[in-house]
């Protein structure tokens, strides 16, 4: 079969196709021209910068859309916000913001109701924070003389009259045998006093549970501290912007936002930071003083329990007391971020805060373990070593 070649279309054989043959010609001749017009406009070559004059603002990174979450091509620097706790504090300052009148008379009344049974409990605390041991081993007698009322414990023996059996007051105390109220009593002190396996026998039960608690103590008191000082931060915020409101609300994210704080605010924030302060450190004082004066070890964890309570009121009246769409103001508020001086300072010291917090953590507890460590020892030594040291159990 004969095969026809395909037929070859020249541009000059189409329409128009011999001047557009004339107008690639001349622009062709034109591009020399051009070239060197170019390079004249130039600006002259300058010499790479020396490593010391290099700036990390010079370089330029454009990430492409598929890598912008991988952690080598992103900056991942946390800015320093302020995270505001579910209390009534939070919401006193947020429906400040909001600017209601009504709704920032009940908050404040909540918040003024809050601080005054705190601050009832803390004075409780510091009446009721007190030691026996060296008192009783060191009572006043009769002209102006002293005795150890456990060495009479120890030296009154009969009690017969009053128990109807054959035993003394040294043996419901050393035996820990089961015996009414006070072989209660005379178990608590022995297991006081024993041993402790966890220090392998060099320290007594008491001492060593007395440690755990006042460290799990300090820890909520290093945690109300690091509260407060979120609380403060709020005043970096400065007054709100012109024409802006302090509080604005995005439907759309369904998150509320604080522009900023008026004189007002910041002068009840500085108020009310003020008295957490006071509030906190002489419960924190007090409070360790008040486990550290335990003489069982079941009242460690009681006395615990109770400290507690008294640091989470305010979440408790916030709970309790406050109205839903406060308590969803409060949880749905965007943490505003802190600006100024205060701000960077934090960011600087954000990836060390682990170390920082644990390091006051446990200067704290050294401080308030010196209590504890008085107390236990002359709770076994002017007490239980005091009734028992010349006790033989059969």
């Amino acid at each position: 079969m004969a095969m026809h070649g395909t037929p070859q279309i020249r541009v000059e054989d189409l329409a128009g196709g011999q001047e557009l043959l004339r107008r690639l010609e001349r622009i062709e001749a034109l591009l020399p021209q051009l070239a060197a017009k170019e390079a004249q406009q130039a600006p002259p070559p300058q010499s790479p910068a020396s490593p010391q004059e290099l700036q990390v603002e010079d370089f330029e990174l454009a990430v492409p859309e598929p890598l912008a979450g991988l952690s080598c091509c992103v900056d991942q620097t946390v800015p320093a916000t302020v995270d505001l706790a579910e209390s009534v504090y939070s919401d006193f300052v947020i429906t400040c913001a909001r600017g209601r009148p009504w709704p920032i008379i009940t908050s404040a009344g909540v918040l003024v109701l809050c601080m005054l049974i705190q601050g009832t409990f803390a004075v409780m605390v510091s009446e009721i924070a007190t030691e026996s041991v060296t008192t009783m081993a060191a009572s006043p007698g009769a002209n102006g003389t002293k005795f150890n009322l456990y060495t009479a414990w120890r030296e009154l023996n009969d009690v017969d009259d009053v128990w109807g059996s054959e035993s003394d007051y040294r043996g419901l105390i050393c035996s820990g045998k089961t015996w009414e109220w006070e072989a209660s009593m005379a178990s608590n002190m022995a297991d006081y006093a024993k041993k402790s396996w966890l220090t392998a026998g060099a320290h007594a039960n008491g001492k060593v549970f007395g440690f755990l608690a006042i460290t799990l103590w300090a820890g909520y008191i290093m945690k109300e501290f690091r509260s407060i000082g979120n609380f403060f931060c709020l005043l970096s915020l400065g007054r709100p912007p012109n024409g802006k409101s302090a509080y604005t609300f995005d439907a759309a994210s369904k998150e509320g936002r604080l522009n900023g704080v008026s004189i007002g605010t910041g002068i009840a924030i500085v108020v009310v930071g003020v008295f957490r302060i006071l509030l906190t450190f002489f419960l924190g004082l007090y409070g360790c003083k008040f486990l550290s004066f335990s003489t069982s070890l079941g009242e460690f964890i009681l006395n615990s329990v109770a400290l507690l309570f008294i640091i989470d009121i305010d979440d408790l009246c916030f709970a309790l007391m406050l109205s839903r769409d406060k308590q969803k103001a409060v949880r749905s508020i965007q943490p505003p971020n802190i600006k100024g001086g205060v701000g960077r300072v934090i960011s600087t010291l954000s990836p060390y805060s682990e170390v920082i917090a644990s390091v006051a953590c446990l200067v704290v507890v050294l401080i308030l373990r010196l209590d504890l460590s008085k107390f236990s020892d002359a709770y076994i030594d002017a007490a239980y070593l005091e009734v028992c040291k010349d006790y033989a159990t059969n």
